[in-house]
């Protein structure tokens, strides 16, 4: 199943680093809705998403299905970013599911969430799709109520995916990967919502942000520094000059390390 709808690739408007994005006023004037649900409500600022009967995002891999036809309320962007949300929900059918998505088209995509199963644990995972195939990593998650916070932070081609629960100082990292896309990507960042089976759930975001993330340039040197290098101590290896590939790798971490947290 798909929704058949030109996306485009218009850039959002500039957000303010660590300002929430606002729904008081209503859904912001650069979001825009990705097969919009029947029902879907604001409430104290608060995005209310009731997912219809049979959405999901899937492609190919195992099943062998394709669905593209999950709920999402999402703006453009591209560059170094971070994006997070806090989602409560009481999940009702199996695979209801609701979190964050990052999304270029149906072969290219990441989405976050916990997703319900009647018996035994629920999974909290992630889906990452390159290429035309989903590719799914989970963990189980015992509580049946879902409160939890989630967080994709992507640099150059690369993402990192961390989750919480609400409440908690420490996130968890769930996944580190990437999409196979050129650098300079435009992509739907933002929330959505799936009910493959049966809908009738309510995913409530409580908040969402999406951040300019703020690279430094020492940083991005220093990793650059350490590829290079260990590509040529490697060719040097063959001549056993292990004392500087060793000395070598050891100087771009700890530079690398005291550089990210400046």
């Amino acid at each position: 199943m798909n929704c058949d709808k030109d996306l485009g690739t218009r850039e959002t408007s500039h957000i303010n680093p660590m300002v929430p994005v606002s729904f008081k006023e209503g859904i912001p004037t650069d979001f825009t809705w990705f097969c919009e649900p029947k029902k879907h409500d604001i409430r104290e600022d608060k995005l209310i998403i009731v997912p219809d009967s049979g959405s999901d995002f899937w492609q190919r891999t195992h099943y062998g299905f394709r669905n593209n036809n999950g709920h999402c309320l999402w703006t453009g962007r591209k560059g170094d970013f971070v994006l997070t949300t806090h989602v409560r929900y009481n999940p009702q059918h199996q695979f209801d599911q609701a979190g964050l998505v990052v999304y270029f088209t149906e072969d290219f995509w990441i989405k976050c969430s916990v997703e319900h199963e009647p018996e035994g644990a629920y999974n909290l995972g992630s889906v990452v799709t390159n290429l035309g195939y989903s590719d799914w990593a989970t963990q189980p998650y015992f509580k049946k109520t879902v409160d939890m916070e989630f967080m994709i932070k992507h640099v150059k081609q690369d993402f990192e995916i961390y989750c919480r629960e609400y409440g908690e100082e420490r996130w968890r990292q769930m996944r580190i990967t990437r999409l196979e896309l050129p650098v300079n990507t435009v992509f739907h960042v933002g929330v959505y919502a799936c009910s493959p089976k049966e809908g009738g759930f309510e995913a409530v975001f409580e908040s969402l942000s999406i951040d300019n993330l703020v690279v430094n340039s020492n940083t991005l040197f220093t990793l650059d520094v350490y590829s290079h290098f260990r590509f040529i101590s490697f060719v040097m290896e063959s001549n056993r000059a292990y004392p500087l590939e060793l000395e070598i790798i050891s100087f771009s971490r700890f530079s690398s390390i005291a550089a990210t947290h400046r």
